[in-house]
């Protein structure tokens, strides 16, 4: 079911980016209904067949899911900064937002890489899915963007974007256009849910990064089979 859940929300986010983001932007600006629908579903049955070929490939090659876990934060961490400073803080420029993730991925393959050559001597299967090269190159690639953000956001020539998010606002996808009579309706609903996401994000860190596991760790409990 979890591979099932994960592999439904990948085949529509990929459909619904090259429907509207590729598609319906660049290709057919005046692609409505049908057309939309039709491009969802090539989509779709696109991402399918290229994903599962690549699966099967990994799989002849020896790549194990779990090296596959390890290695998505060395691929993918070096956008949850900036992706994140997107939605979060006007200010962040679009250099940053759109080359912090690229040089931090270069840094995180750099660092992985490094780290299993100079370890084991190799660059095996074995060597590269270890824990500390792995460990090191999801460190590099979650926090390195830190460093190119700054830089591309204040240094010269960059400056920060001051971005007023109008344009967010303004999107428009085709049929499912929000009509103006409900927009203050959905901006006092989308307040309500941000302050609601907020307590909950300080709630759910405390009680899952302090109040639950520091305690255990200071008593050294070690969980029974009974209780697992």
């Amino acid at each position: 079911m979890a591979v099932t859940s994960t592999f439904s929300a990948e085949l529509i986010s990929v459909s619904s980016i090259l429907t509207y983001d590729v598609y319906k932007t660049y290709i057919n600006p005046q692609a409505k209904g049908r057309q939309l629908v039709l491009m969802s579903y090539a989509g779709v049955l696109f991402f399918a067949v290229a994903l599962a070929g690549f699966s099967t490939g990994l799989y002849y090659v020896g790549i194990s899911m779990g090296y596959l876990y390890l290695m998505m934060g060395v691929i993918i961490s070096a956008a949850v900064l900036p992706a994140t400073l997107t939605l979060l803080w006007s200010g962040q420029s679009w250099a940053a937002a759109t080359f912090s993730p690229l040089l931090g991925f270069a840094c995180s393959l750099t660092g992985w890489l490094v780290k299993a050559k100079t370890e084991f001597g190799e660059l095996s299967v074995a060597a590269t899915g270890s824990n500390m090269p792995m460990l090191v190159g999801n460190c590099v690639s979650l926090l390195s963007p830190i460093i190119f953000i700054t830089v591309l956001t204040y240094c010269p020539p960059f400056k920060p974007q001051n971005y007023d998010w109008q344009s967010m606002k303004d999107i428009q996808q085709g049929d499912d256009a929000v009509d103006e009579r409900d927009e203050e309706k959905e901006q006092r609903q989308l307040l309500h849910a941000r302050k609601i996401a907020r307590v909950l994000s300080v709630v759910l860190t405390l009680c899952l990064l302090l109040l639950w596991p520091i305690p255990m760790y200071g008593s050294g409990y070690v969980f029974s089979k009974k209780v697992c």
